[in-house]
């Protein structure tokens, strides 16, 4: 949970200290080579590099600048998060933009992020329809036994 003066430092951290202001509890988790590791206090609870509590959760997002395809963001969905992704590596597979969340261009992720944060968080309902598409398309497109086949089919070529 942040308080005023920890929210202002990292937004401008972020580099969104003027787009956004966030009017309800906030927590931030940064993951560091692999690991997600608490930036702020010890109210946010992780084990293993998963969070314990993702149900406390609003929205995913990772605005990462080089990604292959992450698990982290299809665990996330598949617990009906919506996700806010750059639009690198595997993401554009895994959202389509309005739909399972926003796809973000990585060169100008501080001004594209704020507004679709501040978006979501002011519109629960949204909210709550993206993060059911985002569910459904982790268990229609992800799931293990499709990808397996997927696999299986690839390799009979």
């Amino acid at each position: 949970k942040l308080n005023a003066d920890e929210e202002q430092r990292i937004s401008s951290e972020l580099g969104v200290s003027d787009a956004t202001r966030i009017e309800t509890e906030a927590y931030l988790l940064v993951e560091v080579e692999g690991r997600t590791q608490p930036r702020v206090d010890e109210d946010v609870e992780v084990a293993g590099g998963v969070l314990v509590e993702h149900g406390a959760l609003d929205v995913f997002v990772l605005p990462s600048t080089n990604e292959t395809f992450s698990n982290a963001a299809l665990e996330a969905m598949s617990m009906g998060l919506p996700a806010i992704l750059s639009r690198v590596g595997g993401a554009p597979e895994m959202v389509t933009e309005g739909v399972e969340g926003h796809l973000i261009d990585a060169p100008a992720l501080p001004e594209r992020l704020a507004p679709r944060l501040e978006a979501l968080q002011r519109d629960a309902a949204v909210r709550r329809r993206m993060g059911e598409a985002a569910r459904t398309r982790v268990a229609s497109q992800f799931a293990e036994a499709r990808m397996l086949a997927a696999y299986r089919a690839l390799l009979r070529c």
